[in-house]
Formats: C-alpha cells, sequence, structure tokens
C-alpha cells in the first residue's frame, strides 16, 4: 500500500479493510480469477474457502513463487507462474522489498533479473476468454498493464478489476486518471480509495 494518502487509507480500513477485496464479488466455482502479484497467497487463498474458483497467480520473484507452490501444492484449482505481468516480454531488474519488490528502484535494496510476460499474449496464449476477477498488485507495473489490456479491448473480458495503483512517478497520478476515464467506459466503480484500493465490474452488456 502506497502511505502517501494517509486519508485513503484510512478510509478504505474504516470501509471494512480486505475484507471488501473479497466480499460480495460477482464469482461462483465455474470462475477463473487472475491474481498478478501473488506474494504469498493470501488473496487466493481465501477466493478458493469463499467461492471455489479457479486461480492463476503470476509472480516473479523466485522465493515467493516456492512459497505459493508450496502453499498450494496438489490444489489443482491453482495454477502458480513464475512471472510477472507487463505490457511486453523481457527480463527486467526487480527490487526487493518483500510485498513491496518492485521494478523501480529503492536504493540499495537488493535486486535479480525476474521474467516478465505480455499480459495481451497471456490471454491469447491461456485462451482467457472470460475472467471473474482480476486483481493487480504490482507496484506499479499496473500502469503498463492496464494499458496493455485496454488498448486490446481486452478488459471487456474480465468481469471485475480489484486495482492498486502506486504512485511511482511524477506522471502517476495523470495516469492514474487517464486510466480510470478508459475503464468507465466499460466498468463500473464499485468503490475508491486513491493509491489505496479499487473495484471496477464491467457494465451489464
Amino acid at each position: 500500500v502506497c502511505f502517501s494518502d494517509l486519508g485513503a487509507f484510512g478510509s478504505f480500513y474504516r470501509a471494512g479493510g480486505d475484507v471488501k477485496l473479497v466480499a460480495e464479488l460477482p464469482l461462483s466455482s465455474d470462475d477463473l480469477v487472475i491474481d498478478a502479484g501473488g506474494f504469498q497467497g493470501a488473496w487466493t487463498a481465501e477466493i478458493l474457502v469463499r467461492y471455489g474458483c479457479r486461480s492463476t497467480i503470476f509472480e516473479p520473484v523466485p522465493q515467493f513463487r516456492d512459497t505459493l507452490r508450496n502453499r498450494f501444492a496438489g490444489n489443482s484449482r491453482v495454477r502458480v507462474v513464475g512471472e510477472g505481468l507487463a505490457a511486453q516480454d523481457g527480463d527486467v531488474r526487480l527490487y526487493l522489498a518483500a510485498n513491496g519488490s518492485s521494478v523501480f528502484g529503492r536504493g540499495n535494496a537488493e535486486s535479480l533479473l525476474v521474467r516478465m510476460a505480455d499480459v495481451s499474449r497471456v490471454f491469447r496464449d491461456l485462451d482467457l476468454s472470460e475472467i471473474g476477477c482480476m486483481k493487480i498488485n504490482i507496484e506499479g507495473g499496473e500502469y503498463d498493464v492496464l494499458e496493455r489490456l485496454l488498448a486490446g479491448g481486452l478488459q471487456e473480458r474480465v468481469r471485475c478489476f480489484l486495482i492498486q495503483f502506486h504512485r511511482v512517478a511524477p506522471n502517476s497520478s495523470r495516469r492514474r486518471a487517464q486510466l480510470r476515464q478508459r475503464l468507465s467506459d466499460t466498468h463500473n466503480e464499485v468503490f475508491g480509495f486513491p493509491f489505496v484500493w479499487e473495484r471496477w465490474d464491467r457494465a451489464s452488456r
């Protein structure tokens, strides 16, 4: 979570906090969810309990990926992909900071090269025609991923988005505003706590 807007952070937790990320989602056991930035798998674990749906987790940090594979070992409804989602395929340097690990440099933080996957190609290769929910918490990478999805109209395949935007550059507020405007063409905002969490549900078609 970005703490640069403590007002929104406090409002989020007064409104229910992390429960809002799992409660009353438009999901059933037939659905697939995408967990982009899985970390230790808490969100996917709760989604499995509440809805019984399938989950594909994208996590590029090897130690977190291994934790996820151990946590969900033997669970056929969970797939762990050891890559991060991005606007293009390739290797990037990622700076380690627990659940805040990011491609945006953080002083003398330990870093390593990780593999990123073009989200558009992922949709094609995995034949993702309908996603029940896509949770995106990728420490600044959300801008590129959402822009890539919107460029191809792929956001229309996602019934519900849970997005955490991060302030990682001087233009972060502007890019977030532009993405929200474009997303509103196909989705309705259910809740929004700036630079904390927001949820968008696909409008009825």
